[in-house]
């Protein structure tokens, strides 16, 4: 999805040129240069996203290496929490009603967690991603 347009005002002008410049050599050569912009502004983009990113890594060094709990801590406090509610969810709540009712004791409804939203935390917070995996397969530490 291109929320500016690019790729279809990029049509539009090939278009024109096409009506403009009949000549197919000229016109061609105006398409090319029209090209080499659009990827020069993918290649802006990219760079500001990578840009972006890896000023968030060295965000997240810092976090990570300060002495102080409330700076560093919070990451682990998140997948402390993700670690208990995936247990809870996937050993506690289908065996926990079972292991109460064999041994006689009330079963009180459990609670289910919407793990749809909890999903993605997770995976990020393990850092499963499809970009670690293709760090990986390519041999990047």
């Amino acid at each position: 999805m291109n929320p500016l347009g690019i790729d279809s005002i990029g049509r539009v002008i090939e278009k024109g040129l096409d009506i403009i410049f009949p000549d197919p050599a000229v016109a061609a050569q105006y398409k090319l240069d029209l090209q080499k912009d659009e990827n020069q502004f993918a290649l802006a983009k990219l760079a500001d996203e990578t840009a972006r990113l890896n000023a968030q890594v060295e965000v997240n060094k810092i976090e990570a290496a300060s002495p102080d709990k409330w700076a560093s801590g919070w990451r682990p406090a998140f997948g402390w929490m993700c670690a208990v509610v995936v247990f809870s969810q996937f050993i506690l709540a289908p065996y926990l009603p079972w292991l109460m009712e064999v041994f006689g004791f009330y079963t009180p409804p459990v609670p289910k967690i919407d793990m749809e939203m909890l999903w993605p935390l997770v995976m990020g917070m393990m850092g499963l991603s499809w970009n670690r995996s293709q760090d990986k397969a390519k041999g990047v530490a």
